[in-house]
């Protein structure tokens, strides 16, 4: 009798151990300030020069979390119709990276599309630091 009390406590406690780490894992995920949105298409080469790109430049913004949607998942497709109804945007295009309330169809290069991306990121950290600013 014992000793299954003490397998049920000690199952309890691990359970219990393990939830405490999930939920400090997530927290630590959410401290991210900015995130970019972005919905591609594994066969679209234009995709794949945002998505490399973005790579590229996420080292810069250790405050950025950077979520990718593929568009040919259920799940993919699902955020994508969700978004570009919410944004109110007209298009079956990708990739759109979306930027809080804004949000970039296509990408041509660095130098024009990837741009935009950067001023983009830059605008969301400044406004999440404004803001953090204004709550001390």
């Amino acid at each position: 009798m014992y000793s299954k009390k003490f397998k049920i406590i000690f199952i309890c406690t691990v359970i219990i151990v393990a939830m405490f780490t999930l939920i400090n894992n997530d927290a630590k995920s959410m401290d991210k300030k900015a995130e970019v949105i972005i919905f591609y298409s594994p066969v679209c080469p234009h995709c794949h020069d945002a998505l490399e790109f973005l790579d590229k430049i996420s080292p810069n913004y250790k405050d950025l979390k950077i979520t990718k949607y593929n568009t040919f998942t259920k799940t993919g497709i699902n955020y994508y119709q969700h978004y570009t109804k919410k944004l109110n945007i007209d298009s079956n295009g990708v990739p759109i990276a979306i930027f809080n309330d804004k949000y970039e169809l296509g990408f041509g290069n660095e130098e024009t599309t990837g741009k935009k991306y950067i001023e983009y990121i830059e605008e969301m950290l400044s406004e999440d630091s404004e803001t953090n600013e204004n709550k001390k």
